[in-house]
């Protein structure tokens, strides 16, 4: 139900959302759960009673709760908090505020989360399988920040963004980058029309490295109870780390076709110092990482099409609900560290998975096949089955008398509630 005046709009039902909104200035109210079953074995499963065996998992992978709006029509505003399930408490990962009164950008600073790259962009609402690609684990543009300082300008077919930001830290973590890191996103649609649509856009962030330490890992798109994460690689001392995106979407009635290419390189050094019969050495180990890679994503959104934001730059919701999208992504990353960089303990909860050689590079395909239902705007469910296969890995080991795997597979069912 939705009550409004010339001056005043009051609304409180699920279609519509909960607000208010008066004299130039609003406040909604903002929520969303997500609860997965996930069902998983071999290396995700590393960390299990049994090693590598198939298991089942519930977990709520994200609650959020917030408000958002604008004052006196030029300063939007956002707080919102997060669930997080390792700690089972609330956490403020959105505050932030801004203003929309100049013609030639906008401003906002606090904690707000960049849109980095296209499937980075898009709200994980609106994603189209359960995870975003690894590429996005290997890749630290979209990692919470701390805070920042954010401009943007868009126009009829044009975004740009540019952002200085603070990384967001747990209490524990050691030698962390203090440094504000710069972003910078633009796109370009120059096809533009209700049945076609063809994205360009490019992402970069340079992380401007306080000498910190920099890990390498991915979960494989697999959100366990354990989280087992693939470590390739750590580096120490970091002193360059910069990362690109290209992006390349196209949506044709129905049909929509996604691509991004990424690379990324890491330079530091492990140093140590010992001290022997009161002479000090110090060695210094450099350390160096890159890799890229990409993924090629299709879908098929019956008797309807994904909504595109060109301010924003990404797909988002269906133009119209109660239908299916099926779809399916390969993916492909390619990581090459040095020895001095790479891990000699590739997860991180279980000891015993190893590389076959670690100055050799690692290559990781995966082939992510699954289905949306879409009801309404509140309600959509997921299923994705994710198939990885990681090569240099040593399955001549073994964990409690189990050979280790060089492969993942995951069955995901996804249940979404958002107004």
């Amino acid at each position: 139900m939705a009550i409004s005046s010339d001056d005043f709009t009051y609304k409180h039902n699920l279609k519509d959302g909960f607000g208010v909104s008066a004299y130039g200035s609003s406040i909604d109210l903002k929520g969303r759960i997500q609860y997965d079953v996930v069902n998983f074995k071999d290396y995700s499963a590393a960390s299990q009673g049994t090693p590598f065996k198939d298991s089942t998992n519930g977990i709520v992978r994200r609650g959020n709760i917030g408000a958002e709006g604008i004052l006196l029509n030029v300063l939007p505003y956002e707080v919102r908090l997060a669930y997080d399930r390792k700690k089972h408490s609330w956490d403020v990962d959105r505050a932030w505020a801004g203003f929309s009164g100049w013609q030639f950008a906008d401003f906002s600073f606090g904690r707000d989360k960049f849109g980095w790259g296209l499937e980075g962009a898009t709200s994980s609402s609106w994603i189209v399988s359960a995870e975003r690609p690894i590429m996005y684990d290997l890749t630290s543009g979209r990692d919470d920040i701390d805070y920042g300082y954010m401009v943007k300008k868009s126009g009829s077919n044009y975004s740009i963004a540019l952002q200085a930001a603070k990384l967001k830290y747990e209490s524990g973590d050691k030698n962390i980058n203090d440094n504000f890191g710069y972003y910078g996103r633009l796109t370009y649609a120059p096809i533009l029309s209700t049945n076609q649509i063809l994205h360009l856009g490019f992402s970069y962030h340079d992380a401007n490295p306080d000498n910190n330490d920099t890990k390498i890992a991915t979960r494989l798109e697999t959100r366990t109870r354990h989280d087992d994460k693939l470590r390739f690689a750590d580096v120490s001392n970091t002193t360059k780390d910069d990362e690109s995106i290209i992006e390349l979407g196209y949506q044709y009635d129905s049909w929509r076709l996604q691509s991004e290419y990424f690379f990324r390189t890491v330079k530091g050094a492990d140093i140590t110092t010992k001290t022997k019969k009161g002479v000090t050495t110090t060695t210094i180990d450099p350390q160096n990482v890159r890799l890229d890679g990409g993924y090629l994503q299709v879908s098929y959104l019956f008797d309807s099409s994904r909504r595109y934001s060109v301010a924003d730059g990404k797909w988002g919701k269906p133009n119209k609900f109660n239908t299916f999208e099926p779809f399916y992504r390969f993916e492909y990353s390619s990581i090459k560290p040095n020895k001095a960089a790479s891990k000699k303990q590739l997860n991180n909860n279980v000891q015993g998975v190893n590389a076959v050689d670690r100055d050799d590079k690692y290559v990781v395909q995966s082939s992510v096949l699954g289905v949306n239902y879409f009801y309404n705007e509140n309600l959509s469910f997921n299923l994705s089955y994710i198939h990885s296969h990681i090569s240099n890995v040593d399955t001549s080991k073994e964990i409690d008398g189990k050979s280790v795997k060089n492969s993942n597979d995951a069955l995901v069912a996804r249940a979404q509630f958002i107004f």
